[in-house]
């Protein structure tokens, strides 16, 4: 990667990682707020409707992503016609999506009565609560499906400030109003949709500052369509990724509870909080580079990708084997300051809920992939759900919560860390396998000798225990700092692509 890419990418990750912080910490103040205030039926009907609605962005079916990928090209070549062209074939679907979802609202609509029968909360409450939620999603696919070129332009940064930053004010206004005012939920729902169509107007208006001359025929879509058969194609594929993703998700608490029960759902959702948080950081701190690579590899220079590639590995295996030690350390006495020891899953479970983890975060091979558009390995997809449904379901019933999260590491790990990485390599970098073994055996040796030295010094030095949250942050900066300093020294003396990611980062610094 370039330097300009490169720097853009760490302008997109400090806006990205700023904004999570904010978030995170005031969505745990207004969640405490909103059940001192609202009361716990009403978060839960929020929380309900929220995972209603996360069927309906299935409909988006990942055109999002096959439209990203083909931008790749033309905002290389600056080919502002093309660009125009594949953005409009966004619009005129996401219209067909728009008409599809509400059809789909209109049915839901029929049914609240049904659904929420055991509530007491007043039906006209949840109307409101659903059609505010909606709204939302109907206009990101009127209207604010367009800030897709600033994500494929590496330009991020942009949109998140107005999203993010909207989205931060509306829930410190939400807490306001739930403190001081009667019928605080009223002007909470009230600012949820006025903030929603606050935050669309100015994304436009950024847009259209920043590309001027993107003027839309929504018209030509059908035209457009069958001049671009590739973003279709792609579509379907991406469909069959997304809607097994979406199984895989919903699937492993339904198999909790059928084996154990719902506390035992409860417990995992806890631990999944944890997970899930880390993921988002993650997320939020890699979100700039996939532009850059789709930039890199519409330039073609495969020599210049592959070593991208070995650096961009290593520094993820880095990060999150950092993160891994402290959970392996720390996770266990978070818990129980959180919620109580009663609510403790097993050693075991909690290591293989590291491991799933760190799998599901070191997918370094999705970035490229998405740039070379690869998804026509539905078959992979399928072949996931199929073996972690079912190993969960077999192992689960012999070996408890236990069984059921090492079916669900075992596919990943198949699919993951195998079958993606060599599907790549050889349709993609169309290099030999074997390259990436090698590379993969380094970063895994780099980290069991970081991991052990750092366990055997943190006994040592450690002399308090976890009585108080002040001593768990304490003894968690000991655990990060010493695997910090062991594995960075590990790491820089065994691996060439950790030596040349440390001399990017290094000189970038310098020139600043």
């Amino acid at each position: 990667m370039g330097k300009s890419r490169t720097q853009k990418s760490i302008k997109n990750a400090k806006v990205a990682l700023l904004f999570y912080a904010i978030y995170f910490a005031i969505q745990f103040f207004s969640r405490k707020v909103f059940i001192d205030y609202l009361g716990a039926e009403i978060l839960g009907l929020n929380t309900t409707i929220a995972n209603m609605l996360s069927f309906l962005n299935i409909a988006e079916l990942g055109i999002a992503s096959a439209i990203s990928y083909v931008l790749y090209k033309p905002l290389h070549n600056n080919d502002q016609n093309t660009i125009k062209e594949i953005i409009s074939i966004q619009g005129w679907i996401y219209r067909k999506v728009t008409l599809f979802v509400c059809i789909i609202t209109g049915v839901i609509l029929c049914f609240i009565p049904f659904i929420f029968r055991k509530t007491d909360i007043p039906l006209v409450f949840i109307y409101s609560t659903f059609l505010v939620s909606v709204t939302g999603i109907i206009l990101s696919y009127l209207f604010n499906y367009t800030q897709i070129l600033f994500v494929a332009d590496q330009k991020e940064y942009k949109i998140n400030i107005v999203n993010q930053g909207f989205r931060i004010l509306k829930i410190f206004c939400q807490v306001i109003a739930i403190i001081y005012l009667e019928d605080g939920y009223i002007y909470w729902l009230i600012l949820e949709f006025v903030f929603t169509i606050v935050s669309a107007y100015f994304l436009r208006k950024v847009l259209k500052d920043h590309y001027p001359w993107l003027k839309l025929e929504l018209k030509k879509g059908k035209f457009f369509n069958e001049k671009y058969p590739e973003i279709l194609k792609k579509t379907k594929q991406l469909f069959v990724h997304q809607i097994s993703q979406f199984i895989l998700n919903q699937v492993t608490p339904l198999i909790i509870f059928s084996y154990l029960s719902l506390t035992m759902v409860a417990i995992y959702g806890n631990y999944m909080l944890i997970v899930n948080g880390i993921v988002l950081f993650i997320n939020a701190m890699f979100s700039g580079a996939q532009a850059g690579i789709g930039n890199m590899v519409a330039e073609g220079n495969k020599s210049k990708i592959i070593d991208f590639f070995g650096e961009f590995a290593v520094l993820k295996y880095w990060m999150i084997s950092i993160i891994c030690f402290v959970l392996f350390l720390q996770t266990q006495a978070f818990v129980s300051l959180w919620v109580g020891e009663k609510y403790l899953l097993s050693v075991t479970e909690l290591y293989l809920l590291i491991i799933y983890l760190f799998i599901l975060i070191t997918r370094v091979t999705d970035g490229f992939i998405y740039a070379y558009g690869l998804f026509n390995d539905v078959f992979a997809q399928i072949f996931e759900v199929i073996l972690s449904i079912t190993l969960s379901l077999f192992l689960g019933k012999y070996w408890g919560l236990s069984g059921i999260l090492f079916g669900v590491v075992s596919s990943q790990f198949l699919l993951m860390m195998c079958w993606k990485p060599f599907f790549l390599f050889t349709k993609g970098f169309k290099i030999n396998f074997g390259v990436y073994i090698k590379k993969v055996i380094i970063y895994f040796l780099c980290i069991i000798i970081s991991f052990f030295v750092s366990l055997r010094l943190f006994n040592i030095i450690v002399f308090h225990a976890n009585n108080n949250f002040l001593f768990w942050i304490i003894n968690s900066l000991i655990a990060l700092i010493i695997y910090f300093g062991v594995s960075f020294f590990v790491f820089s003396l065994t691996s060439k692509d950790f030596k040349k990611i440390y001399s990017r980062f290094k000189l970038i610094f310098v020139k600043r």
